[in-house]
């Protein structure tokens, strides 16, 4: 009687570890599915809200960003207009300062001394230009003692064998300079013809010159 009983007590037990594992496992399971569930809600209200928050803070920085675009948008069209302007203001400037400067050099070189002053700086900037050394290819204001008496070229360019060239910087400019200035082409002509009668009789006159 008393095997029977631990028997009995020991199926009891095993009943009862049974029915709490089983209990225990679908509580478990019960727990685990509501803590998946919660979570799985629980994320889709945060990436709800989430979204709304983003959609808020864009909304915001386009309210700000917009203006400044803008501002800024007419601060450029501004900018062009007055580079367009000032681009404009610097050709008539430079227009005018080099109708004046034109203007000025003509009446500059009016005088004969003046244009042939000019005339010299100019050929020894071309020969400078062109490589050329002063005293070792060339030299300017070299006096000649000749039968016609003392002759003083403007500038004596030297070249190999002994051989020189003599050059004179002074030019007619009379009949140019008005040809320049009329508006007639009749008369533009005939006074660029008598340049150039001008510039012949100059030429033959320097090449009879020993």
């Amino acid at each position: 009687m008393g095997a029977d009983r631990i028997q009995l007590l020991e199926q009891a037990e095993r009943t009862l570890r049974e029915a709490f594992a089983s209990v225990s496992a679908d509580a478990l399971r019960a727990n685990n599915q509501s803590f998946l569930q919660l979570a799985k809600t629980s994320l889709s209200e945060f990436q709800k809200q989430a979204a709304v928050d983003l959609d808020h803070r864009q909304r915001s920085i386009d309210g700000l960003v917009k203006p400044l675009q803008e501002t800024l948008g007419q601060v450029n069209a501004k900018l062009q207009e007055v580079e367009t302007e000032r681009a404009s203001s610097q050709a008539q400037m430079r227009e005018q300062l080099q109708t004046l400067a034109t203007s000025h050099l003509e009446r500059a070189l009016q005088p004969p001394h003046v244009r042939g002053g000019w005339g010299e700086v100019q050929l020894r900037r071309v020969v400078e230009l062109a490589g050329m050394i002063d005293h070792c290819d060339f030299s300017e204001k070299t006096t000649a003692q000749t039968a016609d008496g003392k002759l003083v070229p403007d500038m004596v360019v030297k070249l190999p064998g002994g051989r020189h060239i003599v050059v004179d910087a002074k030019v007619p400019y009379v009949a140019y300079r008005e040809a320049a200035e009329t508006e007639k082409d009749s008369e533009r002509v005939a006074k660029l013809r008598e340049h150039a009668g001008q510039v012949r009789a100059h030429m033959i006159q320097l090449g009879s010159r020993a």
